[in-house]
């Protein structure tokens, strides 16, 4: 039996930047900042071209405008694979780290931005709600949320194909 497909996944786990490298050069900042990191987010090629990194980007914002209300956050960051992504990356307001020009990041206030408040339900049951350009509607199959006392350290989530 062959397992069921994984059209896209992601993971959140919790980093910190250096603030040397945030445009503009903020002196009013601590050295190293808390950051959301997302990581490995990808959509498997059968499957690109369709929305769904889109979908899996909101949803991984979401998450972490959620988790950022129990925990230290104020950016979050994500490598961009190549110019392509960085420029979806950019039409969501992610901007670019002085050291690396595919290293992102995104300020949290920008983010929350994103889900008004009276939209938020704060669940954490999977469902995704897209926001920004060329968002569509939809749910994730499989939130994974690892849960454990002291906290999360990284988290992978999969979009489930049923």
């Amino acid at each position: 039996m062959e397992p069921p497909a994984i059209p896209g996944r992601f993971t959140v786990s919790m980093s910190s930047i250096d603030v040397s490298g945030i445009p503009g050069g903020r002196r009013d900042l601590p050295a190293q900042i808390p950051t959301a990191l997302i990581g490995r987010l990808a959509v498997d090629e059968p499957y690109q071209r369709q929305g769904l990194g889109e979908l899996l980007l909101s949803d991984a914002l979401r998450r972490i405008c959620q988790a950022a209300e129990h925990v230290a956050a104020h950016a979050i960051v994500l490598d961009a694979l190549d110019d392509d992504a960085k420029q979806l990356y950019e039409r969501y307001g992610f901007l670019e780290l002085s050291d690396d020009p595919l290293r992102l990041f995104l300020p949290l206030a920008t983010a929350r931005g994103l889900f008004p408040a009276e939209e938020s339900d704060h669940r954490t049951d999977g469902c995704v709600e897209a926001k920004g350009p060329n968002a569509r509607s939809g749910s994730s199959g499989a939130g994974g949320l690892a849960r454990r006392r002291g906290g999360i350290s990284a988290v992978t989530f999969e979009l489930g194909s049923g």
